[in-house]
């Protein structure tokens, strides 16, 4: 198990590590929303929100959540 771990590790540090130095700033962010609202569907299962249409609101509420932070840290410019 902690082989796997290891070589995921070395596979997604250098992708992350590159998504950030070279892409823009919103395709990081929309990547990082991503990853964000599929862990939010994870921790609803281990929740114990077993079925998919009752995760939904959870996972809506989450994606709520990085909208209203995405327009109150925008740029006034």
């Amino acid at each position: 198990m902690l082989k796997q771990r290891v070589l995921t590790a070395l596979v997604l540090i250098p992708l992350v590590v590159a998504g950030v130095l070279l892409l823009p700033s919103v395709w990081v962010g929309l990547a990082l929303a991503l990853v964000i609202l599929l862990g939010s569907g994870e921790w609803a299962r281990l929740s114990g929100i077993e079925a998919c249409i009752a995760q939904i609101p959870y996972i809506l509420v989450s994606a709520l959540g990085i909208s209203g932070a995405a327009f109150l840290l925008q740029d006034p410019a």
